[in-house]
């Protein structure tokens, strides 16, 4: 039977090969085939056509980390699973107030003790956060000499994700286990 950590490095590897090779097999169909049409054509200018053609990729893998930037940090801090419980919980503790009416201080008390939502511990999926940051970080990897220009947008991408994780992990993720720092050695 296998551990938690194990289930959690398993699991931060295939998201990542999955992730990885999708990211891949939507910019290889896109404008990499028509490359490699060029060079079985013309296999002696295999130097030139790629370099005219590799940067063209990495303007979509720019917008991809801003995307992220823009979009998948900043709904790690709005939760949307806690808004919607949020929403969802006003719904129903609303009718349930209107209905059940209390004479009594007990039972008043009561009430509103039944009425106070429930926090439900909130943690921390490692194998999909750190499948997000691998992603960006990999790309910076593979571009920063290709194209320089990607460099900024990654470094902005882990300075916000720094502060974010660090509030999310001071003031709301829950400890549930420990993975012993294994998946840093499974991620380099």
């Amino acid at each position: 039977r296998k551990s938690q950590t194990e289930v959690a490095i398993s699991v931060m590897h295939r998201n990542f090969w999955f992730q990885f090779f999708s990211l891949w097999l939507m910019v290889f169909t896109s404008s990499l085939l028509h490359s490699f049409l060029q060079i079985m054509d013309h296999p002696r200018c295999i130097s030139a056509i790629l370099g005219d053609s590799i940067p063209k990729v990495s303007v979509y893998f720019t917008s991809f980390v801003i995307t992220r930037i823009g979009i998948s940090l900043p709904l790690l801090l709005l939760r949307p699973e806690s808004l919607y419980s949020l929403f969802f919980w006003k719904s129903t503790s609303g009718k349930d107030s209107q209905s059940t009416e209390t004479d009594s201080d007990s039972n008043s008390e009561e009430a509103e003790a039944e009425a106070e939502p429930e926090t439900n511990p909130v943690y921390c999926y490692f194998a999909s956060e750190v499948t997000n940051i691998n992603i960006v970080f990999v790309l910076a990897l593979m571009y920063c000499v290709v194209a320089p220009i990607m460099m900024p947008a990654c470094f902005l991408y882990f300075a916000l994700a720094f502060f974010v994780y660090k509030w999310l992990f001071v003031h709301v993720y829950t400890k549930q286990y420990d993975l012993m720092g294994e998946t840093w050695y499974a991620c380099f």
